[in-house]
């Protein structure tokens, strides 16, 4: 399995960890929910195939996009790992997915009587880097006016690919909900900003010219 958590892990350990956390498998098609807010688990979600996309609507029905994550990557992990939480956001397949999840009951126990303690470090850092894409989204959604929230993630996703042209994994009424914006100010300022010379697009094809 390729996941971050079981990186530099034998597949022997690996093996044995999955045979003592009561794991469970099961396949959602697209739109299906996997996990939905105000509901609890102790459950870590693996992707081991398809998408997941992770949402949260306010009491008005406004949707902001958390994040979507591909195979390999988990979720849930810091509410399972907070017993008794619930969960403020919704996660649904974006395509038919296959989900592997496994109790944090005993997950300490576990890792240490099958003498492998990089388990742990691995589950932390996964944490970690969740808790930092969250912190980006974050300082995005909080920048004031459109124009600024487009021209941050345009910036942030030019730095990620480490390159000043790209396509983006979102169509406009997708951006919108991720921006927190409306579709008609985003397709506004998305044309501010080519008249101006600051972008250039098509469709979810973007150039940013530096000058």
């Amino acid at each position: 399995m390729e996941f971050q958590i079981f990186d530099d892990v034998s597949h022997k350990k690996v093996n044995e960890f999955l045979e003592k956390v009561s794991l469970q498998k099961r396949v959602y098609d697209k739109g299906e929910c996997i996990l939905q807010s105000g509901s609890i688990t102790d459950r870590i979600h693996m992707i081991v195939s398809g998408s997941v996309e992770v949402v949260h609507y306010d009491l008005w029905g406004n949707k902001l996009i958390i994040g979507k994550f591909p195979k390999g990557n988990i979720f849930a992990e810091s509410y399972a790992l907070n017993e008794g939480i619930e969960i403020e956001v919704d996660v649904c397949a974006l395509e038919k997915t296959e989900i592997y999840s496994f109790s944090t009951a005993n997950v300490v126990d576990v890792c240490f009587n099958i003498g492998c303690p990089k388990l742990i470090y691995n589950l932390l850092k996964a944490v970690s880097e969740k808790n930092i894409h969250l912190a980006k989204r974050l300082q995005l959604v909080t920048q004031k006016g459109v124009k600024s929230r487009v021209l941050l993630y345009l910036s942030d996703y030019a730095k990620s690919v480490g390159k000043t042209s790209f396509t983006i994994p979102l169509n406009r009424q997708q951006l919108a909900d991720y921006l927190s914006v409306d579709r008609s100010g985003l397709s506004v300022v998305l044309t501010q900003l080519k008249d101006e010379g600051v972008i250039d697009f098509e469709k979810n094809y973007f150039s940013l010219k530096i000058r």
